[in-house]
Protein backbone atom coordinates (compact mmCIF):
# COMPACT_ATOMS: atom_id res chain seq x y z
CA UNK A 1 0.00 0.00 0.00
CA UNK A 2 3.29 2.12 0.38
CA UNK A 3 2.84 4.21 -3.51
CA UNK A 4 -1.31 3.84 -3.32
CA UNK A 5 -0.91 5.87 0.42
CA UNK A 6 1.52 8.54 -1.07
CA UNK A 7 -0.48 9.19 -4.00
CA UNK A 8 -3.39 9.56 -1.41
CA UNK A 9 -1.32 12.03 0.73
CA UNK A 10 0.72 14.11 -2.64
CA UNK A 11 -2.76 14.61 -4.21
CA UNK A 12 -5.49 15.72 -1.64
CA UNK A 13 -4.28 19.06 -1.54
CA UNK A 14 -2.93 19.42 1.91
CA UNK A 15 0.16 21.55 2.12
CA UNK A 16 3.62 19.79 1.98
CA UNK A 17 6.78 19.71 3.68
CA UNK A 18 8.65 21.36 1.29
CA UNK A 19 11.46 18.47 0.77
CA UNK A 20 9.12 16.55 -0.45
CA UNK A 21 10.26 17.03 -4.44
CA UNK A 22 8.04 13.88 -5.80
CA UNK A 23 8.02 9.89 -5.55
CA UNK A 24 8.47 7.09 -7.26
CA UNK A 25 6.47 4.11 -7.05
CA UNK A 26 5.83 1.04 -7.98
CA UNK A 27 3.03 -1.98 -8.32
CA UNK A 28 -0.01 0.73 -7.26
CA UNK A 29 -3.30 -0.66 -6.96
CA UNK A 30 -4.66 2.89 -8.50
CA UNK A 31 -8.31 1.39 -8.93
CA UNK A 32 -9.47 -1.22 -6.13
CA UNK A 33 -12.21 -1.97 -7.67
CA UNK A 34 -10.44 -3.24 -11.07
CA UNK A 35 -7.77 -4.96 -8.79
CA UNK A 36 -10.34 -6.65 -6.72
CA UNK A 37 -12.24 -7.70 -10.17
CA UNK A 38 -8.66 -9.11 -11.01
CA UNK A 39 -7.86 -10.88 -7.94
CA UNK A 40 -10.98 -12.37 -8.13
CA UNK A 41 -10.24 -14.48 -11.25
CA UNK A 42 -9.52 -17.92 -10.68
CA UNK A 43 -6.02 -17.84 -11.83
CA UNK A 44 -5.17 -15.62 -9.50
CA UNK A 45 -6.65 -17.47 -6.35
CA UNK A 46 -3.07 -18.45 -5.46
CA UNK A 47 -2.55 -14.66 -4.60
CA UNK A 48 -6.05 -13.63 -3.18
CA UNK A 49 -5.93 -17.03 -0.41
CA UNK A 50 -2.31 -15.58 0.41
CA UNK A 51 -3.43 -12.18 0.77
CA UNK A 52 -6.53 -12.82 2.82
CA UNK A 53 -4.64 -15.98 4.60
CA UNK A 54 -2.45 -13.08 6.38
CA UNK A 55 -5.40 -10.04 6.57
CA UNK A 56 -7.11 -12.80 8.28
CA UNK A 57 -4.23 -13.66 10.27
CA UNK A 58 -4.03 -9.83 11.79
CA UNK A 59 -8.08 -9.89 12.50
CA UNK A 60 -7.54 -12.70 14.86
CA UNK A 61 -4.60 -10.80 16.69
CA UNK A 62 -6.13 -7.82 16.57
CA UNK A 63 -9.73 -9.41 18.11
CA UNK A 64 -7.57 -10.50 20.85
CA UNK A 65 -6.61 -6.95 22.01
CA UNK A 66 -10.03 -5.23 20.71
CA UNK A 67 -13.12 -8.10 22.40
CA UNK A 68 -16.66 -7.02 21.20
CA UNK A 69 -15.15 -4.97 18.15
CA UNK A 70 -14.10 -7.18 16.09
CA UNK A 71 -16.04 -10.34 15.70
CA UNK A 72 -14.11 -13.44 13.94
CA UNK A 73 -16.94 -16.06 14.31
CA UNK A 74 -17.34 -16.99 10.75
CA UNK A 75 -14.13 -15.62 9.49
CA UNK A 76 -12.99 -19.23 8.81
CA UNK A 77 -15.69 -18.62 5.43
CA UNK A 78 -14.09 -15.42 4.17
CA UNK A 79 -12.75 -16.86 0.76
CA UNK A 80 -13.04 -13.30 -0.88
CA UNK A 81 -11.91 -10.22 -0.80
CA UNK A 82 -15.79 -8.52 -0.99
CA UNK A 83 -16.15 -11.04 1.86
CA UNK A 84 -13.62 -9.67 3.78
CA UNK A 85 -14.47 -6.21 3.12
CA UNK A 86 -18.30 -7.12 3.98
CA UNK A 87 -17.57 -8.89 7.21
CA UNK A 88 -14.27 -5.84 8.18
CA UNK A 89 -13.73 -3.27 6.15
CA UNK A 90 -17.28 -1.27 5.78
CA UNK A 91 -18.43 -1.88 9.66
CA UNK A 92 -14.55 -0.92 10.74
CA UNK A 93 -14.50 2.16 8.73
CA UNK A 94 -18.38 3.34 7.91
CA UNK A 95 -18.76 2.79 4.13
CA UNK A 96 -22.47 2.15 3.65
CA UNK A 97 -21.47 -0.34 0.81
CA UNK A 98 -18.87 -2.25 -1.24
CA UNK A 99 -19.37 0.79 -4.12
CA UNK A 100 -19.18 3.51 -1.79
CA UNK A 101 -16.13 1.66 -0.27
CA UNK A 102 -14.32 1.74 -3.57
CA UNK A 103 -15.39 4.85 -4.92
CA UNK A 104 -13.86 6.19 -1.77
CA UNK A 105 -11.01 4.14 -0.93
CA UNK A 106 -9.36 3.86 -4.58
CA UNK A 107 -6.07 6.31 -5.39
CA UNK A 108 -6.78 7.03 -9.17
CA UNK A 109 -9.12 9.98 -8.03
CA UNK A 110 -6.14 11.54 -6.40
CA UNK A 111 -3.91 11.70 -9.57
CA UNK A 112 -5.64 14.84 -11.52
CA UNK A 113 -4.37 17.14 -7.84
CA UNK A 114 -1.09 15.69 -7.48
CA UNK A 115 1.32 18.63 -6.35
CA UNK A 116 4.49 16.94 -7.31
CA UNK A 117 5.81 14.97 -9.59
CA UNK A 118 5.37 11.20 -9.66
CA UNK A 119 6.49 8.00 -11.17
CA UNK A 120 4.43 4.89 -11.08
CA UNK A 121 5.95 1.86 -12.64
CA UNK A 122 3.46 -1.11 -12.89
CA UNK A 123 3.88 -3.94 -15.18
CA UNK A 124 1.27 -5.38 -16.96
CA UNK A 125 1.43 -9.04 -15.90
CA UNK A 126 1.00 -7.75 -12.38
CA UNK A 127 -1.98 -10.44 -10.99
CA UNK A 128 -2.64 -7.58 -8.70
CA UNK A 129 -3.96 -5.01 -11.45
CA UNK A 130 -6.85 -4.28 -13.31
CA UNK A 131 -6.62 -2.55 -16.93
CA UNK A 132 -7.58 0.80 -14.48
CA UNK A 133 -4.39 0.41 -12.80
CA UNK A 134 -2.79 1.87 -16.17
CA UNK A 135 -4.49 5.37 -16.59
CA UNK A 136 -2.86 6.46 -19.66
CA UNK A 137 -5.36 9.30 -20.09
CA UNK A 138 -4.56 10.19 -16.79
CA UNK A 139 -0.74 10.57 -18.02
CA UNK A 140 -1.47 12.36 -20.65
CA UNK A 141 -3.55 14.91 -19.10
CA UNK A 142 -1.22 15.82 -15.95
CA UNK A 143 2.13 17.06 -16.59
CA UNK A 144 2.98 15.86 -12.66
CA UNK A 145 1.38 11.98 -13.18
CA UNK A 146 4.38 9.48 -15.16
CA UNK A 147 3.68 6.36 -15.39
CA UNK A 148 5.16 3.35 -16.83
CA UNK A 149 4.05 0.26 -17.96
CA UNK A 150 6.61 -2.34 -18.53
CA UNK A 151 5.76 -5.62 -20.37
CA UNK A 152 6.95 -7.32 -17.52
CA UNK A 153 8.04 -7.16 -13.95
CA UNK A 154 4.78 -8.95 -12.05
CA UNK A 155 3.85 -7.35 -8.56
CA UNK A 156 7.15 -5.69 -7.03
CA UNK A 157 9.24 -7.79 -9.46
CA UNK A 158 11.11 -5.87 -12.01
CA UNK A 159 14.48 -8.26 -12.26
CA UNK A 160 17.07 -8.28 -14.16
CA UNK A 161 18.98 -11.80 -15.35
CA UNK A 162 22.50 -12.16 -13.95
CA UNK A 163 22.80 -8.46 -12.24
CA UNK A 164 22.53 -7.56 -8.58
CA UNK A 165 19.81 -4.74 -9.13
CA UNK A 166 16.63 -4.47 -10.33
CA UNK A 167 14.93 -2.42 -12.93
CA UNK A 168 13.17 -0.10 -10.09
CA UNK A 169 16.64 0.66 -8.99
CA UNK A 170 18.18 2.06 -11.99
CA UNK A 171 14.15 3.58 -13.28
CA UNK A 172 13.72 5.44 -9.83
CA UNK A 173 17.36 7.33 -10.05
CA UNK A 174 16.79 8.09 -13.42
CA UNK A 175 13.14 9.30 -12.83
CA UNK A 176 14.65 11.42 -9.83
CA UNK A 177 17.77 12.65 -12.00
CA UNK A 178 15.86 13.64 -14.93
CA UNK A 179 12.40 14.95 -13.19
CA UNK A 180 13.10 15.78 -9.35
CA UNK A 181 16.30 16.98 -10.10
CA UNK A 182 17.14 18.60 -13.21
CA UNK A 183 13.32 20.84 -13.64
Amino acid sequence: MGGSLSIKYLGEGRILDPRIKGSVTYSVLLNLKDSGDQLNKPVNRFYTLRILKKLIKKVRVKAKYYPGILDIEGIDQIKTFDDFRHKYTLPLYGFPSIDVFYEKASFDQFLPSLSVPVFVGNALNDPLLGTKCYPKEAAKQNKLFYLQATLKGGHVGFIYQNKDYRWMETRGAYFMKEVLIIS
